[in-house]
């Protein structure tokens, strides 16, 4: 069965951004199931590793046991949707420890959606400009529809389609993925 991982870089506890990657994950199970197909889907907080990841950059990048799980996760996924909340016009500062912190070869090839929130829909470039070349540069396979939602913006028939659109992109790619690997030799 393939495997779907939700990394959430949101810093609250409930968060817009973990919701915002819950939906898409829904919607792409959802997709699968429409074609007969199951995933197995597990998530990340990357707020959890906070410490660790501190730790991580100032003592010496010894991996925890807590960041080194977060990693075998990463690299056993099929599929992944990153989600961050964007702070002046960027990413989390979290996400991208969490990312300096993985093995250059963690995610090579895996089909990878991206979402972002925001307070307005002005940061709406931050996913095209600043996230797409960060998860780009680790050779994920990026896929073209990201989601973005503002909290200040009302969930649309347009933001719909978008999360679906996404979905059904990763549920077509996670499954080419999970069929090609089980009929290598």
């Amino acid at each position: 069965m393939p495997s779907l991982l939700v990394i959430s870089a949101g810093l609250s506890s409930p968060s817009s951004t973990l919701s915002l990657a819950r939906r898409i994950a829904t919607a792409a199970e959802d997709s699968l199931a429409q074609q007969g197909e199951t995933i197995s889907r597990s998530e990340l907080e990357v707020r959890t590793l906070a410490f660790d990841l501190a730790s991580y950059m100032t003592e010496g990048f010894q991996l925890s046991e807590a960041l080194s799980a977060a990693h075998r996760q990463v690299e056993q996924a099929d599929g992944l949707i990153i989600a961050t909340p964007i702070f002046t016009a960027s990413f989390s500062g979290l996400l991208k420890m969490f990312v300096d912190s993985l093995p250059r070869t963690a995610v090579v090839g895996t089909p990878t959606t991206l979402a972002a929130t925001a307070g307005s829909p002005r940061h709406l470039l931050a996913v095209d400009y600043a996230l797409r070349p960060l998860i780009t540069h680790l050779k994920a396979s990026v896929l073209p529809t990201a989601v973005f939602h503002s909290t200040d913006s009302a969930d649309s028939a347009e933001f719909e389609e978008r999360v679906q659109r996404a979905a059904e992109e990763l549920s077509e790619a996670i499954m080419m993925e999970h069929q090609a690997g089980s009929s290598a030799p």
